[in-house]
């Protein structure tokens, strides 16, 4: 967990609407491209798959969604905790992330481990009954 101070930005066109924001490197904590972190700014707090840039260290990149659920403007700054967050973090990332390239296979995955699993409980039930 890091506590920073951000100058905030606007996202890259290919970001939008895609549960990303854009972090430069030396604020990351040495964390790679598309790891999931928790963003927050006191008791507002989203989740993110973070890219990198090559503007100032101190800027942040976020569309005009992850903006309103923060209360900031383009060009205003911003105090911001970053998290990186585990397994389960990732997994409601995947889950919730408004981009349907990533959330429609993902719950497809849900629900195959899902009907999987009653399967498998459904087999073992035969064979002992």
């Amino acid at each position: 967990m890091a506590n920073y101070t951000f100058k905030v930005g606007k996202a890259p066109i290919d970001d939008i609407g895609r549960g990303r924001v854009r972090i430069h490197l030396s604020r990351r904590n040495g964390a790679k491209r598309f790891t999931v972190f928790r963003i927050s700014n006191g008791e507002t707090s989203f989740l993110a798959s973070v890219l990198g840039h090559e503007e100032e260290a101190d800027k942040i990149l976020l569309d005009i969604d992850q903006r309103a659920d923060l209360g900031v403007d383009d060009s205003s700054s911003i105090d911001l905790t970053l998290t990186r967050v585990g397994f389960c973090g990732r997994v409601r990332w995947y889950l919730s992330v408004p981009e349907p390239a990533v959330h429609v296979p993902a719950w497809l995955a849900v629900w195959s481990v899902a009907l999987g699993s009653l399967g498998l409980i459904l087999g073992f039930i035969s064979l002992i009954c």
